[in-house]
């Protein structure tokens, strides 16, 4: 009887089921995968040679303020 019960119905509803949950398995492996990639080649990606130098430069506004006031004294003195 119990045998009778898995073929009858368990195995229409496990041919039913299988392949869709078989493509949403597949769907959130890959959302994952590609999840976790994206966040790991954003830690790793290095910033070019021209982005690295102007972060060593100081900003125009620094650089402006710190010339301005020995300018202007020099100014005055002539």
């Amino acid at each position: 009887m119990v045998e009778n019960f898995r073929h009858e119905l368990g195995r229409p509803a496990i041919r039913e089921v299988a392949p869709m949950a078989g493509v949403a398995a597949v769907v959130v492996v890959v959302a994952l995968v590609a999840g976790t990639g994206i966040v790991i080649y954003r830690r790793r990606h290095r910033r070019s040679l021209a982005q690295r130098l102007q972060n060593m430069l100081p900003d125009v506004d620094d650089l402006r303020a710190s010339v301005k006031k020995p300018l202007e004294r020099v100014v005055k003195a002539l």
